[in-house]
């Protein structure tokens, strides 16, 4: 079953943001202290314990005992030693943040991945889409009113990063591979 979360980022504060920092594991809580924003920060901090929360939940694991792994591409997954004895089925999950928002996508049968994005971004937009997306997707955006492009290339944006999330590849080596269609 696949599960799609999203939880608005309103009422993180410094108070909340330390309280679910004491759930992080140490490299969670080093990469916290690196955030200079704390528009940054709050979504960090809010993505991983939404998954936390919703991983104790599924496992029966406290979610600050919850401990993940990588695989070989660089892809979070949870360790199995963190929920032994607790739950059989493997879960898959994948998170996104972005300014308010933060989405989980899981699921205890199939990878999975998620993106979510503010989609207000109109500066060089073509050459960004000529860069990262297939020929056809550049063209397709080239040829739409100035009004719409902003939108569909955000659209385009987010599918393609949620399918390169979902197989584990990585934004940086795959997303320029990737074509979809909408």
């Amino acid at each position: 079953m696949l599960e799609v979360y999203c939880c608005p980022l309103e009422q993180m504060n410094h108070e909340r943001c330390w309280h679910y920092g004491a759930w992080l594991s140490d490299a969670e809580r080093e990469r916290m202290a690196n955030f200079k924003r704390d528009e940054a920060l709050f979504g960090f901090v809010a993505s991983r314990a939404l998954l936390r929360t919703v991983l104790a939940e599924k496992t029966g694991v406290a979610p600050q005992l919850l401990q993940f792994v990588r695989d070989a591409n660089d892809k979070p997954q949870l360790a199995d030693d963190s929920i032994a004895g607790h739950a059989s089925a493997r879960w898959h999950f994948n998170l996104s943040h972005c300014r308010d928002w933060a989405a989980l996508a899981i699921s205890d049968e199939a990878a999975v991945g998620v993106d979510i994005e503010l989609c207000n971004r109109t500066n060089n937009l073509l050459g960004i889409a000529h860069r990262y997306f297939q020929p056809d997707e550049a063209a397709w955006l080239e040829i739409l009113p100035e009004t719409q492009r902003g939108d569909r290339f955000c659209e385009l944006w987010s599918l393609k990063e949620a399918c390169v999330k979902w197989c584990g590849l990585g934004i940086g080596r795959a997303i320029a591979g990737v074509g979809v269609r909408i």
